[in-house]
């Protein structure tokens, strides 16, 4: 019995260090993941099932005739939430968005070694376990049904009630056990308990959109001078998002931007785009594509 009893008190550090040790997804020494995301190309109103099958088309080409890879294709905003709201797969918007839910897109994502990735607010739980269930089993779903790769939580949508942080961190600890390897970016989220199971921080809170959240202080060669100055992120330290390299109406030097983002800080999330890449122009695919594969190649 006696040495039963010190086996025990030999176990409760072991077992106590265990529950306080979280994997957040991604370590500073995990290899970068190159990442696009949708937003500009879809706005709240959120993704369609053919515009995300016709984008994972583009990216699919881009693999075959110039070999680059990407690894996550985040969804932005609208899928489920939007500013100020929370949805659901039930809602009608969501049905009409995706009327064969996720399967489609997963599949061909999945043919070409991309895993999906999602926007959305951190709470959502309403008042009630009975009315966290769903939400948590929303989120949980993504993971366990179509090894989900991402999580952009945005303040946008609302705040992380205080009450709330035991139902986003259970819900965390759930979708991990399907995902071990989920990021999950903190957009200005302000998290106090749950803070360990968040994988990144948005630099200085800045966003990335050349000349709306971005803009020049200073007279400049070109429009992103103001993005670029700002450098590298604090202490190198990989586990930081830049909101990576915005490629859509301001399609200028953007490879300055890209190779900055992609070599100068290797973030996690690197290289990583978002917009309208296809408004490129011919001559330009080959480029971006050599930056994704020099990346993959050397960092």
């Amino acid at each position: 019995m006696k040495n039963n009893i010190i086996i025990i008190y030999l176990f409760i550090p072991y077992y106590l260090f265990a529950q306080n040790n979280v994997y957040p997804g991604a370590d500073e020494k995990s290899l970068s993941r190159a990442q696009y995301f949708t937003w500009i190309n879809n706005t709240n109103e959120g993704a369609t099932e053919e515009q995300t099958l016709i984008n994972l088309e583009f990216f699919e080409w881009l693999n075959k005739e110039y070999g680059m890879r990407l690894d996550i294709y985040a969804l932005d905003a609208g899928i489920y939430d939007g500013k100020n709201f929370y949805g659901a797969a039930t809602d009608a918007r969501h049905k009409r968005n995706f009327p064969n839910g996720f399967s489609p897109i997963y599949e061909k994502a999945k043919q070409n070694g991309i895993r999906l990735g999602i926007w959305g607010g951190p709470d959502g739980f309403g008042d009630t376990p009975e009315e966290a269930a769903p939400r948590k089993e929303l989120m949980v779903a993504l993971c366990r049904d179509y090894d989900w790769a991402l999580f952009k939580l945005d303040a946008v949508c609302g705040p992380l009630r205080k009450d709330k942080e035991d139902d986003f961190i259970d819900m965390m600890e759930q979708c991990r056990v399907y995902s071990p390897d989920l990021i999950l970016l903190n957009h200005r989220l302000g998290l106090d308990k749950a803070k360990p199971h968040a994988t990144t921080f948005l630099w200085e809170g800045r966003e990335a959109y050349i000349d709306v959240n971005s803009r020049n202080s200073t007279t400049a060669i070109h429009n992103r001078v103001g993005n670029m100055e700002r450098g590298l992120v604090p202490d190198l330290k990989r586990l930081t998002e830049d909101h990576g390299v915005c490629l859509s109406s301001c399609l200028d030097y953007w490879e300055d931007h890209l190779i900055l983002q992609a070599f100068s800080r290797s973030l996690i999330l690197s290289p990583q785009i978002y917009g309208n890449p296809w408004l490129l122009s011919d001559n330009e695919f080959p480029k971006l594509a050599r930056i994704y594969n020099l990346h993959r190649k050397f960092s």
